[in-house]
């Protein structure tokens, strides 16, 4: 059963939205997805389990499903 969720957010929005199809059971894979994007897209900067992209806007933050609040490392 999933405990994370992966959460989106474009500068200037005030709104984050949940990308679908992923939902992650453990901090492991989690931090899997983080290891595998950013070999794949190349790291802006990271905070954590928040990240950005190197060209992209768009911010990714990971939440617990439960209450929303921002997974720790």
């Amino acid at each position: 059963m999933a405990r994370y969720k992966l959460m989106s957010k474009y500068p200037g929005d005030s709104e984050e939205e949940e990308v679908g199809g992923q939902r992650k059971a453990t901090k492991k894979q989690v931090e899997r997805w983080c290891q595998d994007n950013i070999k794949a897209c190349g790291l802006d900067w990271r905070v954590g389990f928040t990240i950005k992209f190197k060209n992209c806007d768009i911010v990714y933050l990971w939440r617990w499903i439960k209450d929303g609040s921002e997974v720790r490392i």
